[in-house]
């Protein structure tokens, strides 16, 4: 049985880059601590603010995350592709709707 790529830590990743492209200071501000409260490093607070992730799985979720939220077909089905060819399909569906939720 695989491990769900979507901890917790992956999940902050998440709203950062959504928050970060939604322009939301107050909030990128509290995922920052729970970021760093969860183990994440700066340098992996700035990739996620940036729309990228240094683990190749987190990164396929992250840029998967904003394709969906900037309705950048492109890179939402790139992205999707990656999830599938790791064996995580459904990691796609998680994320969509995580989205949805954010919004």
């Amino acid at each position: 049985m695989k491990r769900n790529p979507l901890t917790p830590a992956v999940r902050v990743q998440v709203e950062i880059a959504l928050t970060s492209i939604r322009g939301d200071p107050a909030r990128l501000s509290a995922l920052e601590s729970d970021a760093r409260e969860l183990g994440l490093s700066g340098a992996e607070i700035d990739a996620a603010k940036r729309g990228a992730s240094f683990n190749v799985v987190a990164d396929a979720i992250v840029k998967y995350a904003l394709g969906l939220e900037t309705r950048d077909a492109e890179a939402a089905s790139v992205s999707e592709g990656r999830l599938a060819s790791f064996g995580m399909p459904m990691v796609a569906i998680e994320i969509a709707l995580i989205v949805d939720d954010l919004h």
